[in-house]
């Protein structure tokens, strides 16, 4: 079991208590993340559990000792994923034990997956992407409400639908943040903005920085880009 780091608000999930852990980022709060762990039915069947089901991006610090290890598979420009199954403001890891009990295969489960996060882009209403600058540079912020923006990675036309199809940097320090940044700051202003955002969250992501080109994503390569060290004043 793992706890969200930017938690989804869907309508079933409105009375959860918000914390801000970061400017404009929220998350849930402990108590509503227990209760909604504790709510969850052990044996809880494949016919339920395939419309929760979502790609989950490991995390970057050690999982607390006796959680169990989450079936990761590859996917996308270097992705290795798992899959959890959403339960508002936490999600439960999907492992081999619950595979086999479902009797289903990994790559079967993770295309259900990653449909989920393409339905819930058509069905649901998404929270607006925000303009922001941090310093000098203009930055746009999609936290979507759904718990998804992280596993929006592996269909990125939906978020050049979104955020634009321009040339721009991503990163997804958190499981329900995107951060849109431009070229011209430079891949060392971006790794720098996801580790300032990433030290606000116990649980955040082990994702590296990517840029977007009319919905083609890549890991950003410094030989590509101009680097510079810091934020930009």
């Amino acid at each position: 079991m793992s706890r969200a780091s930017a938690t989804r608000k869907s309508k079933r999930r409105r009375s959860e208590r918000l914390v801000e852990v970061g400017p404009g980022i929220v998350q849930a709060s402990v108590e509503d993340i227990l209760a909604a762990i504790q709510a969850v039915d052990p044996d809880l069947p494949w016919s339920e559990a395939a419309e929760e089901l979502v790609p989950v991006f490991p995390r970057r610090r050690p999982m607390p000792p006796g959680v169990p290890d989450t079936v990761l598979v590859q996917r996308g420009p270097g992705f290795e994923v798992g899959m959890g199954i959403d339960i508002g403001p936490a999600f439960l890891y999907v492992t081999q034990q619950l595979l086999d009990r479902w009797g289903m295969e990994a790559d079967d489960a993770f295309d259900r997956a990653v449909a989920n996060v393409r339905d819930r882009c058509a069905t649901r209403r998404l929270e607006p992407p925000h303009q922001g600058q941090v310093g000098d540079v203009p930055t746009t912020w999609f936290q979507s409400g759904e718990g998804i923006c992280s596993a929006m990675l592996l269909i990125p036309d939906e978020i050049g639908s979104r955020l634009g199809r321009h040339a721009q940097y991503l990163i997804a320090p958190m499981r329900d943040l995107l951060v849109s940044i431009p070229l011209e700051a430079g891949l060392g202003y971006a790794t720098w903005l996801r580790e300032a955002i990433a030290e606000d969250d116990p649980n955040c992501l082990d994702l590296p920085v990517f840029t977007l080109i009319r919905d083609d994503l890549r890991i950003a390569s410094a030989k590509e880009h101009h680097v510079v060290s810091g934020p930009v004043h």
